[in-house]
């Protein structure tokens, strides 16, 4: 579990996090520049975004492999009745 507190330092703004094992028995605290808060954000985001591209396109890749094996058990049905003629 994270924990995120605000913290204003004489115009230094920080922000704690707050992390947690799963069985709580022991944590660290880092201090991060607003910046890097903010900065790890439109990274996590970016993240996100690629992993549902990259769903996508796996589903769209699927789709096509189906097609794709369709077809050709198709051109092999057309190829024995050609050979049976």
């Amino acid at each position: 579990m994270t924990h995120y507190y605000k913290i204003t330092l004489k115009s230094l703004d920080l922000d704690v996090l707050n992390f947690t094992t799963e069985n709580s028995h022991s944590f660290s605290i880092s201090l991060y520049s607003q910046d890097t808060v903010d900065r790890l954000q439109q990274e996590e985001d970016a993240r996100n975004q690629l992993f549902q591209q990259k769903k996508k396109l796996e589903q769209e890749n699927g789709g096509l492999k189906k097609d794709i094996e369709d077809l050709e058990l198709a051109i092999q049905k057309v190829r024995r009745i050609e050979k049976n003629l």
